[in-house]
């Protein structure tokens, strides 16, 4: 289920915290961002049944994805004020309030996990529009990365190659190159989610 864009008080930096939403002493400001989401969100759907997101009979919603305005953190654009996709949790848990007009009237339904991605691809020096929408890759990766499906894979980046596009007009791992080797290797998901072209044009396989 995908939900309407929802507008959050402060700028995308106050979510950040300086360190990409991923801070050493926790997650705070990134995770009073998602709270206001979701309360948003059940405001604006009274009627959703927010129960039917509880899979195989579990006490609460597994995880949420949550699509973040402009750029990612991952890709240089904007510095430590903008948020990194990865996945995580709350440290005082995250929550959604079914509506009075919900089969599940006035319930609490707990979220047990989130997901970060940006909805731009690529990179810019600044502003949330583009014209090249999120990709397929990363938000993949950080799908297998959850305890959804029982996957809850971890990270084994593969170590780049330097090199510079090739007379072909593809970059150098799309010509044979495969990294350093210090990894599973470029067409592994949990090792390089952008793939053997770096574009999320060619998503890897599960290694």
């Amino acid at each position: 289920t995908v939900l309407e864009w929802v507008d959050l008080p402060h700028p995308e930096s106050h979510y950040s915290q300086g360190c990409f939403g991923v801070c050493p002493n926790g997650t705070s400001a990134l995770c009073s961002g998602w709270a206001a989401a979701l309360a948003s969100a059940a405001v604006a759907n009274p009627a959703m049944d927010w129960t039917q997101f509880k899979l195989d009979n579990r006490s609460q919603i597994d995880e949420v994805f949550f699509v973040t305005s402009g750029f990612s953190a991952e890709t240089g654009t904007g510095g430590a004020s903008r948020v990194w996709s990865h996945r995580f949790s709350c440290f005082r848990g995250l929550s959604l309030q079914c509506g009075l007009s919900a089969p599940c009237s006035g319930e609490t339904v707990g979220v047990g996990g989130y997901m970060v991605s940006a909805g731009c691809h690529g990179a810019s020096s600044g502003g949330d529009s583009c014209s090249d929408a999120i990709r397929v890759g990363v938000i993949v990766h950080e799908m297998a990365h959850s305890f959804i499906h029982g996957f809850r894979l971890y990270d084994y980046y593969e170590v780049m190659q330097s090199g510079s596009i090739t007379s072909s007009g593809l970059p150098p791992r799309c010509n044979g190159r495969t990294g350093s080797g210090n990894g599973i290797g470029a067409w592994g998901l949990m090792g390089d989610s952008w793939g053997p072209c770096e574009n999320q044009l060619y998503v890897p396989h599960m290694s």
